[in-house]
């Protein structure tokens, strides 16, 4: 699917010759990377357009899978704070191949969430997981509150 993005009023500064973007989620500024810029437009999409609640979601936190140290890059919560969706972002210039997805897949194997979805701004797979089947999705889920 394709994501058509509104104008989001993004706070991007430069410092020292290197550009910062400010992330509302976390609250601070943050290094503008191409996978930057992909993730804070997917936050403000969620926040903005979809409705979801800013304070449900969370961002490039860390975790342990299977003793490895890991960091996802989206992860929203549901209203009793359950796992809802986990987004993996990728720079614009790389593909959404079968790699990207089986890394979703593989933290998802911590949080089980109900919805996956991988994007490099560009193009963007989700999918709804239920305990016989993967659904893939034409837009994103609704958030009940």
């Amino acid at each position: 699917m394709r994501i058509e993005f509104s104008k989001y009023n993004l706070k991007i500064h430069s410092k020292n010759d290197q550009l910062f973007i400010f992330d509302e989620v976390r609250k601070k500024n943050v290094i503008l990377t191409p996978e930057e810029w992909v993730r804070q437009h997917f936050i403000h999409f969620f926040i903005q357009d979809l409705s979801y609640p800013k304070g449900k979601i969370a961002i490039e936190k860390e975790f342990t899978i299977n003793g490895l140290k890991k960091r996802f890059d989206l992860l929203v919560f549901d209203k009793d704070t359950q796992p809802f969706l986990l987004l993996e972002c990728k720079a614009q210039s790389e593909v959404l191949s079968e790699k990207v997805l089986q890394q979703c897949l593989n933290y998802n194997i911590k949080f089980a969430v109900p919805y996956l979805a991988i994007s490099n701004g560009d193009y963007t797979h989700a999918w709804q997981i239920t305990a016989k089947k993967i659904i893939e999705l034409d837009r994103f889920p609704v958030y009940h509150d």
